[in-house]
């Protein structure tokens, strides 16, 4: 369904029309486009080959977004376990100052967008369609949502190109380049999940997974993923601790149940005074500092954008340098 001509039925169910929010206490303009020749274009799609060189959103586009990103996908058919793990996990991991990304399906993706919505998160959620279709269409009132809390719509379509089935792909590339880590949470044997987990891999993302009963359908995939290696958690605890020992948290808990994440003391992590001093001797692109430090792409990118949160390199045609 094309919402977007749609107009009044559209306007009544979402608030959202032609990329702008209606009923804020502002009026956005909230659609555009980023490519790679911007400095904001998503660090982590740079340097892997075969991503869009330009995306197109709607919502309040700002590169901070990305700086730390799990992506969170599943089954479309949720059961009440899988959403009582996503009510119960992602809430932590909000509050660590992480971006959920997922594809914005029903079931999984759609529960994950909207809980942390209610935890006053950010999530990024990427359509397998153009920018100005909702699909699925009876998730009006979620885009809206996603728009309204200065949230993300990202997609590599314009306008209102349609779905397809090579689109679905292509989607999941997306939310396994921009994620730091992938979860999964319930998926069957053939699972288009098991794709975006297979690109997570490609892109030497951590690759993470809830345990599920073996006699459930949506049990079958994640039993597949265990089997070839992925990481089984059990809380954000342990999920946090993924990011952590990938350098991707420049944070440490305490307290109970892991507690409250603060910053460290010192002006910057071990992970970022090794890239300030290869950049401080030449510029460099991602692939050439990955290169030198030995370290994943993933690892690289998250720095790298910290650094540039921090002013303290710059950014010009993929080259990065230090002031």
């Amino acid at each position: 369904m094309d919402a977007f001509e749609l107009h009044d039925h559209f306007i009544t169910k979402t608030g959202v029309f032609c990329g702008f929010i209606i009923g804020c206490d502002t009026v956005l303009n909230v659609e555009g486009t980023v490519s790679k020749k911007d400095q904001n274009f998503p660090v982590k799609m740079r340097d892997i080959s075969g991503l869009p060189s330009t995306l197109y959103y709607c919502g309040a586009y700002n590169s901070t977004i990305f700086s730390r990103c799990l992506g969170v996908v599943g089954s479309r058919r949720i059961t009440p376990y899988g959403k009582k793990v996503i009510e119960t996990i992602i809430p932590e991991i909000v509050d660590a100052g992480i971006s959920i990304v997922s594809g914005f399906m029903n079931g999984v993706d759609a529960c994950a967008h909207a809980v942390t919505l209610e935890c006053g998160g950010k999530t990024i959620a990427v359509l397998p369609c153009g920018i100005r279709r909702i699909h699925p269409s009876n998730q009006f009132s979620l885009y809206a949502q996603i728009i309204d809390s200065g949230s993300l719509i990202l997609s590599e379509y314009p306008g209102k190109t349609p779905t397809a089935r090579w689109t679905y792909p292509r989607r999941n590339r997306i939310v396994a380049a921009l994620s730091d880590a992938l979860l999964v949470i319930e998926a069957a044997k053939n699972s288009g999940t098991l794709m975006t987990a297979g690109y997570a891999r490609s892109f030497g993302k951590p690759l993470l997974v809830v345990p599920n009963s073996i006699f459930e359908d949506n049990g079958q995939g994640i039993l597949a993923l265990l089997r070839s290696g992925a990481i089984a958690v059990g809380s954000a605890h342990e999920v946090l601790e993924t990011f952590e020992h990938e350098g991707l948290l420049n944070d440490r808990r305490s307290g109970k149940n892991g507690g409250s994440l603060t910053r460290e003391a010192l002006p910057h992590s071990l992970e970022q005074q090794h890239v300030l001093s290869l950049l401080r001797e030449s510029s460099l692109s991602l692939s050439e500092i990955a290169s030198h430090l030995s370290w994943p792409i993933s690892s690289v990118s998250t720095v790298v954008m910290q650094l540039q949160e921090q002013g303290e390199i710059v950014e010009q045609e993929g080259v990065f340098y230090a002031h």
